[in-house]
């Protein structure tokens, strides 16, 4: 069945229930002067239903079987900008659902800023089925993205490469140390600081220093947590600290004993 082949003028279909139905030029549901290939409001001129490989279609357009659309879709717009364009007041949402693992992933425009909600896991694959040996791919946050061109004007906030190397220009770790505390409390007074030579001992026998992860530990764990390493390397600095200004109080005690025998010298050699 071929509607609007010869004459060129609009065409009122009341119902289609079987048959194929071609439109040579553009085809408007509910839509009196359609400006795509295919337009479709839910309400209007067209008051049935369009089914394609569908008897008893539920919906204004229900379509069984691969759809091919070779121009950009517009929903709820009608100068797309994209090859699907969704414009509406309301979210902004595009939902894809699992309905056998119920997982969810949700992109959506709401006021202001822009989401992606994953129910389950969200994994990002760069680049991985086109090349995966190519070290150059990466996942970039840009500031000015419109000036993407632009290298001088563009601002890479967050760039992780192909090969796992990760660029930040500052990173914020929220995090305490497991008993509740940042480190300052090396400082207090009852605070039992190792001496110098009992730490030589633990790190001779260990092989790296009090605190601190070994070697074969970050690797059967896989890795090491940054605010852990953070608050331990605090508490080392903290503690290298004290054992520097002990010693600065030993060498200027030291300096004064030596003065003093040396003023003592110089009298006995006048004698």
């Amino acid at each position: 069945l071929k509607i609007n082949y010869f004459c060129g003028n609009d065409v009122l279909i009341g119902n289609n229930s079987s048959g194929n139905l071609i439109a040579n030029n553009k085809l408007g549901i509910g839509v009196s002067s359609p400006n795509e290939k295919l337009e479709v409001d839910g309400s209007g001129l067209f008051s049935g239903k369009i089914g394609i490989g569908v008897s008893t279609p539920n919906e204004k357009l229900e379509v069984n079987g691969n759809t091919l659309i070779s121009g950009m879709l517009g929903i709820a717009t009608t100068n797309p900008q994209a090859a699907l364009h969704i414009k509406d007041g309301i979210s902004n949402s595009i939902i894809l659902e699992n309905t056998q693992t119920q997982d969810k992933l949700q992109l959506e425009v709401t006021a202001g800023t822009s989401n992606i909600i994953s129910k389950g896991g969200l994994r990002l694959y760069v680049n991985s089925e086109e090349d995966p040996s190519n070290t150059s791919a990466s996942f970039i946050v840009i500031k000015n993205a419109k000036s993407y061109l632009q290298t001088a004007t563009r601002q890479e906030l967050f760039k992780i490469q192909n090969d796992g190397t990760g660029f930040i220009q500052d990173l914020w770790v929220k995090a305490v140390a497991s008993n509740g505390a940042f480190p300052d409390y090396v400082f207090a007074k009852d605070y039992k600081l190792k001496s110098l030579a009992e730490v030589k001992a633990f790190y001779q026998k260990h092989q790296h220093l009090p605190g601190m992860p070994s070697a074969k530990e970050i690797e059967v764990a896989g890795g090491a947590s940054m605010s852990q390493m953070l608050i331990n390397l605090t508490k080392i600095v903290e503690e290298n600290t004290i054992y520097l200004t002990q010693q600065d109080e030993q060498i200027k005690q030291l300096q004064a004993e030596n003065l003093k025998l040396k003023k003592s010298i110089e009298k006995l050699t006048k004698k």
